[in-house]
């Protein structure tokens, strides 16, 4: 804040125990950041011993139409649960449900909601009457009513109103063109592209909606979602781009029904809870919407140039002041995180509100904080809670490495070109190369709590991200 030359100068300071500093961390990919969040957050509620819970965490953006990748990472990839705090849930926003009812259409043409919902969006001059009249043709002929538009503009169907025809004509149009792009296995991340060129879909929001700029951020969202799900699929079933976007059989899933499947399932994850009450969930938010809250943990992703401050502020100030509200949140531990590169940013650099400021002193870290013993007692002292039982302690954080052994690729042990067969034994050195910096976290735990005798290593690994060669000594 001491940026700001036209602030009053202050010197604040903590009654608090000298704590942790917090952490600065690169990630090659808004998916990396995703995980990463993740990951660490199973991580300290298991090595705090239980004092964390999950809705101890709390993940601030600098707005929530930017948040789902993150939100749906964090939720679904990873095994428990977030809930955003503040606005819509990303699946129940208009722009969201226009775009996916076209899909749906396409993909099912007897869907009367999604009919119903994509016929008039945009607005084509199709009022209640005639949408009734339509669906009553439909009926009478025993067909849906998206065939009985095709019927009508082709001409099979007799016309409910002399100007009828003319107006279903560009609707017609792009359905039979994401029906015959989608039938041949173009990608959902693409029809979705082509809809909103074809229906015009941005000046449609410019035209009727006054947040138009933080409603298409949303579509683009949706369009990067549909690419994730489409390459995880193709990912997941081991085949290659080009047979993912080959042409599938008639009895198969095409890819545009996996993505809306995937969807679906992403949207009850995004859905209410009901009326049981507050969740031990991870809690999603706004910068804004934190002033006055406080959390034991808090992670602030996408701390980049372009987000902080946003590029289209005029009021760079503003924007430090507020990026420094999100980071007093935090009670014991803060985690500031950047992708080099965004869906809509090949190449993003490091928000100037921290770089101007990372190399004056011992403001940040790059090493994962370590929950020890000391440091468990001085978590339960702050948050005012129970210390717990160094059995219990020892116990949540071995059960927690087995689980993120059993998910991460097993490394492969081999002794190195030197060294005979029989040379290779727990007291020699060895060669271990993993995928992960995470798989040796895990190894290096399981040694050290299995051999007290510490065998020696030569660790050898190749990180999916650079990772300095400090922070891996480290851990």
């Amino acid at each position: 804040m001491a940026e700001d030359k036209k602030r009053y100068p202050k010197s604040l300071y903590s009654g608090h125990h000298q704590g942790t500093l917090p952490l600065l961390r690169q990630c090659a990919d808004e998916k990396e950041e995703g995980d990463f969040m993740a990951i660490e957050i199973k991580r300290l509620i298991a090595h705090s011993g239980g004092i964390l819970k999950y809705s101890d965490f709390a993940v601030l953006r600098f707005a929530l139409q930017c948040s789902f990748a993150r939100h749906r990472d964090i939720s679904a990839t990873r095994g428990h649960s977030a809930q955003g705090s503040q606005g819509h849930k990303f699946f129940e926003r208009m722009e969201v449900k226009d775009l996916l009812a076209y899909l749906q259409l396409v993909d099912n043409p007897n869907f009367t909601p999604a009919f119903q919902r994509a016929i008039n969006t945009p607005p084509r001059a199709i009022g209640d009457k005639s949408l009734t009249e339509l669906v009553a043709l439909a009926n009478t002929h025993k067909i849906s009513p998206m065939e009985a538009v095709e019927g009508i503009v082709s001409g099979r169907l007799s016309d409910i109103k002399p100007t009828a025809k003319r107006k279903l004509v560009p609707f017609v149009s792009v359905m039979r063109r994401l029906r015959k792009d989608a039938a041949v296995g173009v990608a959902p991340d693409e029809l979705l592209r082509i809809l909103v060129d074809q229906v015009q879909y941005a000046e449609h929001l410019r035209r009727s909606k006054e947040d138009h700029e933080s409603r298409m951020e949303n579509v683009q969202e949706l369009i990067s979602f549909a690419a994730q799900e489409h390459s995880a699929i193709a990912s997941a079933w081991s085949i290659t781009q080009d047979e993912a976007t080959a042409a599938p059989d008639e009895e198969e899933e095409t890819p545009l029904r996996l993505f809306l499947l995937a969807s679906m399932l992403a949207s009850d994850a995004d859905g209410d809870h009901g009326e049981e009450g507050p969740k031990d969930e991870v809690i999603i938010s706004t910068c804004h919407a934190a002033k006055g809250l406080e959390w034991p943990v808090v992670f602030i992703p996408a701390v980049a140039a372009g987000i902080f401050p946003h590029s289209r502020t005029e009021d760079f100030d503003e924007e430090r002041r507020l990026l420094y509200v999100a980071c007093t949140r935090a009670k014991a531990y803060l985690f500031l995180s950047h992708s080099e590169k965004r869906p809509q940013a090949p190449k993003c650099d490091l928000s100037p509100f921290i770089a101007t400021v990372k190399n004056r002193q011992m403001i940040f870290t790059d090493q994962i904080p370590s929950v020890d013993q000391p440091a468990v007692r001085q978590l339960s002292l702050l948050l005012r809670r129970e210390e717990p039982q160094k059995e219990v302690w020892l116990r949540m954080i071995e059960e927690h490495t087995a689980v993120i052994a059993a998910r991460t690729t097993q490394a492969q042990i081999t002794p190195p070109p030197e060294m005979g067969q029989s040379e290779h034994s727990a007291q020699n050195p060895c060669l271990m190369s993993c995928r992960s910096d995470l798989t040796v976290q895990c190894l290096i735990f399981q040694l050290s709590t299995r051999h007290r005798s510490r065998p020696r290593l030569v660790l050898v690994f190749r990180p999916s991200q650079q990772v300095r060669m400090s922070e891996a000594a480290s851990r």
